[in-house]
């Protein structure tokens, strides 16, 4: 599910509204997964904070993000975040959308959890 943990990355990103030389802690965006995501838009794609955490250092394996072990942040560059966009508008306008219901709602429910005018929103 690394795909739409990324998706949820994304998400994660737009509405903090920082896009350059992004740095956060691992909580704050296991609390984003866990609190707005799980208990607000009714979707589960982790049961625990630990299994986020092997989701996010495999994006780490494919060079997506940089997950820093000692001080547990997750870091950004630019670069970075310009091929998860890609990959996230990629997921977003895929068919399979309209094939499996399941998948639009999915992608909705995270897409609402975005505020239509996070600061700086692309």
């Amino acid at each position: 599910m690394w795909t739409y943990t990324l998706y949820m990355l994304d998400a994660f990103i737009r509405r903090r509204g920082k896009y350059s030389n992004i740095k956060f802690k691992f909580e704050d965006f296991s609390n984003f997964v866990f609190e707005d995501l799980w208990k607000n838009q009714k979707i589960v794609f982790h049961d625990t904070a630990k299994d986020l955490l092997k989701d996010v250092r495999y994006l780490g394996e494919l060079n997506l993000v940089q997950y820093n072990e000692n001080s547990n942040r997750i870091s950004i560059t630019d670069g970075q975040y310009a091929t998860i966009r890609k990959i996230t508008v990629e997921l977003k306008n895929d068919p399979i959308r309209e094939r499996v219901p399941l998948v639009a709602t999915y992608i909705n429910k995270i897409e609402a959890s975005v505020p239509t005018r996070a600061p700086g929103r692309r």
